[in-house]
């Protein structure tokens, strides 16, 4: 997916140098976290689907609710 990449769109090996920044370190645990999710919805985009109607349902629900 790539969102957090600036200039590839293939994931490379993150060098162990000492020029290895927090800030890329983030990105690259961003897209990592990306790609496993995007994988997971083109395996079962039903079952995400789904989830999202429930969660949805139940945030409804408790802005319907009043405060005591």
């Amino acid at each position: 997916m790539g969102l957090f990449r600036k200039t590839t769109t293939t994931p490379a090996p993150l060098p162990a140098q000492p020029g290895n920044t927090m800030s890329g370190r983030i990105a690259a645990s961003a897209n990592n976290g990306l790609d496993k999710m995007a994988q997971v919805y083109h395996r079962n985009p039903k079952l995400i689907g789904g989830l999202g109607a429930v969660a949805a349902a139940l945030l409804l629900t408790r802005m319907k609710r009043k405060a005591p």
